[in-house]
């Protein structure tokens, strides 16, 4: 309540004021001459409380303006851990603000809402990628769902996750200094320590911004990371990895860096180190890829610590056996449908089970594509209506489809060929002529609208080439693609698959 709020502010600016004047006399810490400011603990956990009321009560403006003041008091703590934390609250208010003027806006039926949102989307993304090589802190999972907000109820629970998450708040921060002597100066303090992550290699090749590796298979690992300096004190360097994957689904090594012999003062060392790897479950075709980060420390732990962790730590890998557990039964299809999967996963705000259904149902259209070219289904001429009792039989075959596939639903003002768990299917057959990629995209077009008439953000495109070819027919994955159409600013992916018919006897190929 707005009274608790007020009563709490007032009770700590009371108390830290008479903390203050008990201390102003203490020969062991004081603020500088010139400041006439409280401490930033109060200063960081005063803003905070009135950041929360704000939250409360929805006032954006309100948020806005404690954004700012935490980012001011952020500073006060350098490279601190409260920077880092604060930084991100603060980040995470200004979004807040963005993604609360959207929802008034909404409510209010105002045209240009979306402006709000996207602002927020950006702002939150932004927020991560700074961090993204750097300390995490405890709301980047916040931002993380503000990156992709598409629903204005969604943000009762953001607020609510931001009010209830702890921060960690600082003592004292640069401004404050202690009085009594103190042997070293910064003169002779002695370099920051950097580590940098310098390559990472599965199986003798540069890791990917995602990997694919078979699961139950033990894989290579070598790790390159070069120590700006070794200290003293310290015994060995240990690399370990970091995860929230469940832990009985992987194994990855740990990497344990001996002190070189030899080695002293700020010489640079270069190590390299291979492990073995071991995913130990594989992964659903719509299913994101699992992530681990590696961290390093110093043994013992009186080493000098913090470190500075720089260059790429973070591995994003899938666990697909292709040959033993495919999803359309072939290889290359299969291998491309994964490259799909990848490309709508990183499109912000799509929802991940919209991404699932369209893949089960891009699985079993690409099976027809590849039985299309393995028995030559679809003779010259074939007509949509024959086109379109083949793929019902195709994809009704699908356990995972079965039952729930649909024919000629109305919407949008229209009638779409097939729909599953409302995901719409457009069906389109070419007799003759030229199939032009503006024709292409017209029936994209098509697709599109029926796609955001059902309040959905993904479709499915499948032409049926019929014509009749001279030429040997390209491979079944060739045309399989994501066409993307922009519809006042949203991204409406269209997966667009073609189907060849109208083969040419191999023999005549050859006359």
């Amino acid at each position: 309540a707005e009274e608790n709020w007020s009563t709490l502010l007032e009770d700590m600016q009371k108390e830290e004021a008479d903390r203050i004047a008990r201390n102003s006399s203490s020969q062991h810490f004081h603020p500088d001459a010139d400041s006439n400011e409280g401490s930033p603990f109060l200063q960081s956990f005063s803003n905070r409380l009135s950041a929360l009321k704000a939250i409360e009560q929805g006032d954006a403006e309100a948020i806005e303006a404690a954004a700012t003041e935490i980012k001011d008091v952020s500073e006060l703590f350098g490279s601190l851990h409260p920077a880092t934390e604060l930084s991100a609250f603060s980040e995470t208010l200004d979004c807040i603000a963005f993604a609360q003027r959207w929802a008034n806006a909404v409510r209010d039926a105002d045209t240009d809402s979306e402006r709000f949102r996207k602002a927020c989307q950006l702002r939150a993304k932004e927020a991560l990628e700074k961090r993204a090589c750097n300390e995490p802190a405890a709301l980047d999972s916040v931002l993380s769902d503000l990156a992709g907000i598409e629903d204005p109820n969604v943000l009762a629970d953001l607020k609510l996750r931001t009010l209830r998450t702890p921060l960690a708040f600082g003592v004292w921060a640069d401004k404050y200094r202690i009085s009594f002597p103190v042997e070293s100066t910064e003169s002779n303090m002695p370099e920051h320590i950097e580590i940098a992550f310098v390559k990472f290699e599965i199986d003798g090749q540069p890791a990917k911004e995602i990997d694919t590796l078979s699961p139950n298979t033990i894989h290579d690992i070598k790790i390159d990371i070069r120590v700006s300096r070794w200290p003293d004190s310290a015994d060995q360097l240990i690399v370990t990895p970091v995860s929230m994957e469940p832990a009985d689904t992987y194994d990855l090594p740990t990497f344990v860096i001996d002190r070189p012999a030899g080695e002293h003062g700020n010489t640079p060392c270069v190590f390299n180190r291979t492990g073995r790897l071991v995913l130990r479950m594989p992964t659903a075709i719509s299913a994101s890829p699992l992530e681990f980060k590696y961290r390093a420390v110093f043994e013992p732990s009186r080493s000098e610590q913090p470190l500075e962790i720089l260059g790429h730590r973070t591995l994003r890998i899938e666990s697909h056996d292709l040959s033993t557990h495919t999803f359309s039964g072939y290889g290359e299809i299969d291998s491309k449908l994964l490259e799909l999967r990848n490309e709508l996963i990183a499109l912000p705000g799509l929802p991940h089970r919209d991404i699932t259904h369209a893949l089960e149902v891009c699985a079993g259209l690409g099976n027809l594509a590849g039985q299309a070219l393995s028995d030559d289904l679809f003779p010259k001429g074939t007509k949509e209506k024959e086109f379109q009792t083949e793929v019902v039989k195709i994809l009704r075959n699908r356990p995972n489809i079965g039952e729930d596939l649909e024919r000629h639903p109305q919407t949008g003002g229209g009638i779409t060929d097939l729909s599953f768990h409302r995901i719409r299917i457009e069906l389109k057959a070419v007799l003759d002529g030229k199939i032009s990629e503006a024709e292409i995209d017209k029936f994209a077009d098509q697709t599109a609208q029926y796609v955001v008439s059902s309040g959905k953000r993904v479709g499915v495109l499948c032409l049926l080439d019929s014509r009749k070819k001279t030429t040997p027919p390209p491979p079944a994955a060739s045309h399989l693609r994501i066409i993307r159409k922009q519809i006042s600013g949203t991204c409406v992916p269209i997966v667009f698959l073609c189907v060849k018919g109208g083969l040419a006897r191999p023999s005549n190929l050859s006359r």
